[in-house]
């Protein structure tokens, strides 16, 4: 017999529930870095990330990982973004296709 929901949602007039997927895969650990060119095989990717990284020479170290899948980098990202600075500061990729993200 099929329990029932441990919260059952209640909605206010005129919202209708939706559903959310998002595929997120996040890879961590000792060495993880450097898989980084198998583990985007086959893809263009954009790169998010902040000056600093830049700065510590790790978006070099991400391009020779990536090579010309590397399509663009996106490293003016503050630390925690308002959703305003970052809906502007991306402008410039807007358009584009990337298979995926690498942040």
């Amino acid at each position: 017999m099929p329990q029932p929901p441990l919260i059952t949602p209640s909605f206010p007039a005129g919202r209708q529930p939706w559903s959310y997927h998002n595929p997120v895969k996040i890879v961590f650990g000792a060495g993880q870095f450097d898989q980084l060119g198998k583990l985007a095989a086959g893809q263009s990717v954009l790169l998010v990330t902040t000056p600093g990284f830049q700065r510590r020479g790790m978006v070099d170290r991400v391009r020779g990982l990536l090579g010309d899948r590397l399509q663009a980098v996106f490293d003016t990202v503050a630390p925690n973004p308002c959703v305003h600075a970052l809906v502007r500061e991306s402008a410039p990729f807007r358009g584009q296709r990337f298979d995926a993200v690498v942040a």
